[in-house]
């Protein structure tokens, strides 16, 4: 006679290993996927503040999620100044979409996280052959019964040429 507990236990420890096996395999194809495809963009570890400072221009995907609305390689400007010691200050542009200004002390050499009381700007900067790019996205949002809501979004790549 079959012992159904041994039974289950048996079926359930080996769809746990399948599964632990499907996820590592997934992710270390990713990560053989990334190193493959490596188009040679770094983080900007060696950048400083002054990286940072300046004009860069780019293009991004917009969503209005209050109503639906979105559009695809919108045209982007983001203005960057130093507006105190190690404290910037983010001009960010999109006409017709979206315009926002942000301002706070960077995270790291190549991470922003700034947010106002209903905007933001997040950003990673990378280096390339004396070009940066800024990979993020700007949102406006609003705050409804101690919940963060989303009201309009654009993820963009910008770029500028490094002096």
């Amino acid at each position: 006679m079959f012992n159904t507990s041994n039974l289950l236990s048996l079926s359930m420890k080996f769809n746990f290993k399948i599964v632990t096996c499907l996820l590592f395999l997934l992710l270390f194809a990713k990560c053989s996927k990334d190193d493959n495809n490596d188009d040679k963009w770094k983080y900007c570890t060696s950048c400083t503040l002054d990286s940072w400072i300046g004009e860069f221009t780019g293009t991004g995907n917009y969503n209005n999620l209050n109503n639906n609305n979105s559009a695809s390689n919108v045209p982007v400007t983001i203005t960057i100044e130093e507006t105190a010691p190690d404290y910037l200050t983010v001009n960010f542009q999109s006409p017709d979409y979206m315009s926002l200004n942000v301002s706070g002390d960077p995270e790291s050499a190549y991470i922003i996280s700034f947010a106002g009381s209903n905007t933001s700007v997040t950003s990673t900067l990378y280096t390339k052959d004396g070009v940066l790019r800024m990979n993020g996205n700007a949102k406006k949002f609003h705050i409804k019964t101690d919940t963060l809501v989303t009201d309009e979004i654009i993820n963009f790549e910008a770029f500028k040429i490094q002096k």
